[in-house]
This record gives C-alpha cells, sequence and structure tokens, in this order.
C-alpha cells in the first residue's frame, strides 16, 4: 500500500556571480527513474517560477527519488537529485552565466521565463520557442507543469477544464479545439491556475497581442470576434 505521507521541497535560486536573487526562474520538479511511482523514466510531476526573492516550494511531495531541474535565460541550466524522506530545504542553488556572448544578451535585454503570482503561475510565451505555424496547444505543452496526456492538457496532473483568452471562455470548455484553433504566435502571455471550489479546476488564461485576423482561422476569428464584442 502506498504510503499518504507527503513532504514540502523548497530552496533558493541566485545568480553564481553577486548572489544576486533571480525571479522567475523556471524550475521542474521531476520523479527520477524507479521513484515513488516506479517509472522507468524522468516524468515531470510539477513545475513553478521563483518570487521577488528568488524561492520555489513544491508542496505534497512523496517520499522518493527526484530531479530538481532550474533555467534561466541567459544561464547555464541546473539539474540536481535529490531523496525526499523528510522537509526538504535545498538552500540556496547559484546559477552561473552563460560564456557565449553575454554582452549583446545585457545588451537587449533578456525575456523572463515566468514568475509566480500567489497561485497562479505566469508565462511570459515570448521566451518559449515554437514553430511559426505552431498553435497554442504546442505552446503551452513548453511551460512547466503542463503536459498533454491521453490528449487531455494537464497541469500539476490535473485536467485544464477551460481555456480564457482575455479573460472570456475561449470555445466553451472544448480544451482541445481552443487550443487548435490559436495561434502561438499572437499570445502574449499565459497564466495557470486552480480555480478550485470543492475540487481541482484548472484553466489557462491567455492574453493576446492583438493579432491580424489573417493569422487566425475562421473559427478562431469568429471566437475572439465574439469575445471583442
Amino acid at each position: 500500500m502506498a504510503s499518504a505521507q507527503s513532504y514540502t521541497l523548497q530552496g533558493n535560486v541566485k545568480m553564481g556571480t553577486d548572489t544576486t536573487a533571480l525571479p522567475g526562474a523556471t524550475v521542474v520538479l521531476q520523479q527520477s527513474p524507479g521513484g515513488a511511482t516506479g517509472v522507468g523514466k524522468d516524468s515531470t510531476l510539477a513545475g513553478t517560477a521563483t518570487d521577488q526573492q528568488g524561492n520555489f516550494r513544491f508542496e505534497g511531495v512523496a517520499p522518493g527519488q527526484y530531479t530538481i531541474k532550474v533555467s534561466y535565460l541567459g544561464f547555464k541550466p541546473y539539474s540536481r537529485s535529490v531523496r525526499v524522506l523528510q522537509p526538504v530545504n535545498m538552500g540556496t542553488i547559484l546559477l552561473q552565466e552563460e560564456a557565449t556572448a553575454l554582452q549583446e544578451i545585457r545588451v537587449i535585454g533578456q525575456v523572463p521565463t515566468g514568475e509566480q503570482k500567489g497561485d497562479t503561475a505566469q508565462f511570459n510565451a515570448a521566451a518559449f520557442k515554437t514553430t511559426r505555424d505552431a498553435n497554442a496547444g504546442e505552446l503551452v505543452q513548453k511551460m512547466p507543469g503542463i503536459v498533454m496526456q491521453d490528449g487531455k492538457l494537464q497541469a500539476q496532473g490535473e485536467d485544464v477544464q477551460q481555456i480564457l483568452v482575455d479573460g472570456k471562455p475561449f470555445f466553451g470548455e472544448d480544451v482541445q479545439t481552443a487550443l487548435e484553433n490559436l495561434p502561438a504566435e499572437v499570445i502574449a502571455q499565459i497564466q495557470v491556475f486552480d480555480r478550485k471550489a470543492t475540487r481541482p479546476n484548472w484553466a489557462v488564461s491567455m492574453t493576446a497581442k492583438g493579432s491580424k485576423p489573417s493569422t487566425l482561422s475562421p473559427g478562431a476569428t469568429a471566437a475572439l470576434a465574439s469575445l471583442a464584442g
């Protein structure tokens, strides 16, 4: 029988050069092969973004072996194995800057991957690379903690119930159709949150850039027109 006991796993992310906090760093929690669930390969369980002080925290982590991966634009990816048998504080994780074209990066400016605002994870679409003709489904799957499982979009292991565009439902509760009919290139920001009442009720909210109708499918054009009206 699986243990119902779970723990917290937390830490802090800073620059390795001057220990400046890195808000908006992407932190992914992965189940290591043969860990608590007995999976045969790394499996992403949850993802988050560091707060303004560079802190991150995962709740409800089952005992087992995990891998923590941290990424931030302009810095080398960080990966560390951690065994959870009690509450774990990983302390300060120092990210090292990429050696290539650092000056150019500083001049141009980096696009933060995202940030955590209370219970809402907010991501900048421009920080995730997609193909020119990619749709919203391909974009959101690049966000930490979001996966497509058996044809259903999931956030933190729970099915996403609705897609919102500029705060309004897009294609009702038909998540798959909404994702297929919205081009990734028209999306500026993505928010992932749980509208929980008595049970998990995850939603993905997207902010549009103000797209040209010619870039949208007929169904998406009509849906966006109805939202504007």
